[in-house]
């Protein structure tokens, strides 16, 4: 009786007063907060408390997510003064650097996105977006490490900021200004951080990004032999090949290159992923510098990978879809056609910031929050998008590492629910991966369609977490059953 009496409260331990206890929940995440520098280390706490609640409650209400007492305590560590974005983040970001430390090549996509609280009517601070006038929010710049198979490592850097209702319309009068006190400067930035944080005689970096980011202060900005840039072309810039060449138009200039290899890339159109074919060309060019730019030197050396589909290609309504055009310029010369589909694969990883950004207003339903300023909410979704990132990382890790095992990914108390739920033992990533993906909605079985989305799978990390709930409450009761 007394052997019994002791496995009912071992069983009991982990389920008091109708809630779970996470002392050792989803500690990958909580760990993402341990080092979040703060005033009070009691506040770290409260953050790894309510970041359990928050990723268990996916798409609820930040107050009804986290209850009375938490809501309280966030809203208190959210809205101090002494809060940035970099010091929530802090924690995570050393938690990233000790993830790369055995890859050799990063790819590091950047981004921008707009929040918006137009609605919000009485949030304080909010900034213009958008071309009318009329909208508010919030920007919000992220740029994220990953490897080069496209596992998320974590944020590197985060900018948010509100846009001055003064400056709109005045977008003429920008030219006038130095970079730096542009928000064309976000680019740059996190090429400083790169040299103060990350190891580069170890690593070789790739920076990425759209075409917003084709400013030529950007291409020719200082920074270690091992970090590189990767842009897609914007603007038909006037180059040449050679010296003594005449000057050209870019776009021009690639339209004569001989189409050297074919290649299959997937790439995410209208929240679905298609694998399309390209025609791929390469060369290495000099571009000039704009007439009205004042920047050093007059040109730069970079090489071009040119990637285009040939074939028209209808949706299933018949409607002829935009046919894919990427000028890709690289900082590194292009040795041969290899190298250059090399580039192109590392360029079609970018798309995985703007899911990363995507996830954050679908699925941690940002655009909701409400809270009294544009700082605290800045704040907040720098901690919301540390959460983010656990959602995509848990969705890719078991696509790029299938047979990591189970326990590295998740806690025992998922692994044992989830084992009952598929009715198979779940031994590996893949497996919880799946399983948690079927729980959120995925049917899965077809070629097109082999891994769950997103969006599967933070419904699915909401319903594991009222099974676990569930289940702790039966074994519970069915121990008070034996031991009476």
């Amino acid at each position: 009786m007394r052997i019994l009496k002791k496995r009912a409260k071992e069983k009991n331990q982990n389920f008091v007063g109708g809630t779970m206890k996470t002392d050792k929940e989803l500690a990958k995440i909580r760990l993402e907060f341990k080092r979040c520098k703060i005033w009070d280390k009691r506040c770290i706490k409260s953050l790894m408390k309510i970041s359990i609640n928050l990723i268990n409650n996916l798409g609820q209400s930040f107050s009804s997510a986290c209850g009375k007492c938490l809501r309280q305590c966030g809203s208190r560590i959210f809205s101090d003064n002494r809060m940035t974005v970099e010091k929530i983040q802090a924690g995570h970001l050393e938690e990233t650097l000790k993830r790369i430390k055995k890859e050799k090549v990063l790819l590091i996509p950047q981004d921008t996105t707009f929040v918006d609280y137009t609605s919000h009517r009485s949030t304080e601070g909010l900034g213009h977006i958008g071309s009318t006038g009329k909208n508010y929010g919030l920007a919000v710049h992220t740029s994220m490490i990953i490897s080069e198979e496209g596992l998320s490592f974590g944020i590197l850097n985060q900018k948010i900021w509100t846009r001055d209702p003064a400056t709109f319309g005045k977008k003429h009068q920008r030219k006038d200004k130095p970079i730096e006190e542009k928000e064309s400067s976000k680019w740059l930035d996190p090429i400083d951080i790169i040299d103060k944080k990350i190891p580069l005689d170890k690593h070789e970096i790739w920076i990425i990004g759209d075409r917003e980011s084709d400013i030529y202060e950007y291409m020719i900005k200082p920074r270690h032999k091992n970090c590189h840039l990767l842009i897609r072309a914007c603007q038909s810039r006037n180059m040449y090949k050679s010296e003594g060449d005449t000057p050209t138009s870019l776009f021009s200039y690639i339209e004569t290159l001989a189409i050297q290899a074919n290649r299959q890339v997937e790439i995410s159109r209208e929240n679905r992923t298609e694998t399309i074919d390209l025609v791929v060309s390469y060369d290495n060019i000099n571009i000039l510098r704009s007439k009205s730019s004042k920047s050093k030197p007059e040109s730069v050396r970079m090489g071009v990978v040119y990637a285009r589909e040939l074939e028209e290609r209808k949706d299933t309504k018949g409607k002829v879809k935009d046919a894919i055009k990427w000028v890709l310029l690289v900082d590194k010369h292009i040795e041969d056609i290899q190298t250059a589909i090399k580039y192109l694969d590392y360029y079609t990883q970018r798309w995985k910031i703007e899911r990363f950004h995507y996830t954050l207003k679908q699925g941690m339903k940002i655009e909701k929050l409400q809270f009294d300023d544009a700082k605290t909410l800045s704040n907040v979704i720098a901690f919301y998008s540390v959460l983010a990132w656990f959602t995509q990382w848990i969705t890719y890790i078991g696509r790029v590492k299938p047979n990591m095992q189970a326990k590295e990914v998740t806690d025992e108390l998922s692994i044992e629910v989830l084992t009952a739920f598929m009715k198979k033992k779940i031994n590996s990533a893949y497996e919880v991966m799946i399983a948690i993906g079927v729980l959120g909605g995925f049917i899965g079985g077809s070629k097109r369609y082999p891994y769950p989305g997103l969006k599967s799978m933070w419904q699915g990390i909401t319903k594991l977490f009222f099974l676990k709930q569930g289940w702790l409450l039966a074994k519970s009761q069915l121990s008070d059953i034996y031991t009476t």
